[in-house]
């Protein structure tokens, strides 16, 4: 254990987020374990997170201890492959979307991971990862048109590259 929120005071750890619960670091120099917490607008708690982070930066396991949303927000139904897509993800979470229909507790889930691996990079455990031109206008996207996702599919033609629908059916972009 080299870092617990119960003690914090005695770490020497800058620029740990108040998710951030408890960091482990592996023996063997192998990688880390971290304990976190994420909460979401439509959750009666905060959901608990554990993630496995290599010792090159990968995230190599990630689950959910506890998570209290209602049925229809929970995003681990709505797409069974929003957990196995952090596998292999670095700091970056560049192949990370958020779940349509899960929209508050798939962001709070992906911001808490964020976090966490912010403090592995902040702490120089870790190397951070660097973001694409793409993936920063990707991540945008919310707050230039709120409510809006990608289209599950879409083709492209002429100075098209990239179709968004508004969540409510009100249009597109």
């Amino acid at each position: 254990l080299i870092y617990s929120a119960e003690n914090a005071g005695a770490s020497t750890l800058k620029d740990v987020p108040a998710s951030v619960l408890s960091i482990y670091k592996e023996a063997n120099g192998q990688g880390y374990a971290i304990r976190c917490t994420a909460e979401s607008s439509y959750s009666t708690a905060p959901m608990e997170i554990t993630i496995g982070i290599s010792a090159d930066g990968k995230i190599c396991g990630i689950q959910i201890d506890s998570y209290n949303d209602t049925a229809s927000f929970d995003f681990r139904t709505k797409d069974p492959n929003y957990l196995p897509s952090y596998i292999g993800q670095d700091s970056t979470l560049a192949d990370v979307s958020i779940v349509a229909g899960s929209t508050f507790s798939s962001t709070a889930f992906k911001n808490a991971v964020t976090e966490a691996m912010n403090v592995l990079a902040a702490n120089d455990m870790i190397a951070a990862g660097v973001k694409s031109d793409a993936q920063i206008l990707e991540e945008l996207i919310p707050t230039v048109a709120p409510g809006y996702t990608k289209l599950a599919e879409s083709t492209t033609s002429g100075n098209i590259q990239k179709a968004l629908k508004a969540e409510n059916d009100t249009g597109f972009a």
